[in-house]
């Protein structure tokens, strides 16, 4: 088993590849699974479509903001993914977002990395996620109680896909090229590399808690509903379709949130 992370193009003004393209990336680095970690979900149905034709594992996570860096949230199972769910409509609604259970928390910096270790429920699921190198972050990690995993993450591969990105971050900060600072958009040392030369610059330590982490995502798997039809064909003859499709809708909200209470029907 081989694990990456993906950002893809639904990552708006900022990500490079559609989640179809995303995916060949990883399997042609070496990767066997992969967890598509964009700013919110609008990206998995296309990205559990392309991962189904191409034979690769997908894993479902997100990314979401904490002071001036960013969480890579990975859920452990159904549970945790609608906990993940709560803390993105936080977002969406303009709120902070609290601790999402039966998560996996992935800090891309120190300071992130503390305040999560203050919050977290347990030690374990706080790690930060260390790329290329990373020795004297993991000692440092060590000392402190936090773990460390190193999944590569994919964002472009050449010049081309950087020079993309950095025209989406130029439109969106409403600013001339030539005016972004370093700090605005990726750096070029993040060109995707291959699983086998990846890892090779990391450390026994921090490849041993990519594994644990991989071995962790995999203990349980999405349930994927059915698409919804104007005129579902599993309606038994007399069935109210608007009945159906509502009751439907009220399955895949339990499922997406968790329990919640009385959900009245509009209309």
């Amino acid at each position: 088993m081989a694990l990456a992370f993906g950002i893809s193009a639904y990552s708006l003004m900022e990500g490079v590849y559609l989640p179809e393209d995303l995916g060949k990336l990883a399997l042609r680095l070496g990767y066997t699974d992969l967890v598509l970690v964009d700013r919110g979900l609008h990206g998995f149905p296309r990205m559990r479509e392309a991962a189904e034709k191409l034979g690769l594992r997908l894993h479902v996570g997100c990314r979401l903001p904490l002071s001036d860096g960013e969480v890579y949230v990975l859920p452990i199972d159904l549970g945790g993914y609608a906990e993940m769910n709560r803390a993105l409509t936080d977002i969406a609604h303009g709120r902070s977002w609290t601790w999402p259970d039966r998560c996996i928390l992935l800090a891309d910096r120190w300071g992130v990395a503390l305040m999560l270790r203050d919050q977290a429920p347990a030690t374990e699921l706080v790690m930060i996620l260390i790329g290329g190198g990373g020795w004297q972050v993991a000692q440092r990690a060590r000392a402190e109680g936090i773990g460390v995993a190193g999944p590569q993450v994919l964002r472009f591969l050449k010049s081309e896909g950087l020079a993309i990105h950095k025209t989406k971050r130029a439109i969106a900060m409403n600013a001339m090229l030539q005016d972004l600072k370093p700090k605005d958009y990726w750096e070029p040392r993040l060109a995707a590399k291959t699983c086998t030369a990846w890892e090779q610059a990391l450390s026994e330590e921090v490849n041993e808690g990519t594994r644990r982490l991989e071995t962790q995502l995999c203990g349980w798997t999405l349930p994927w509903g059915r698409w919804v039809l104007p005129n579902p064909p599993n309606l038994l003859p007399g069935q109210d379709v608007a009945e159906q499709l509502w009751a439907e809708a009220r399955e895949g909200i339990s499922r997406r949130y968790g329990a919640v209470g009385h959900i009245r029907s509009v209309g």
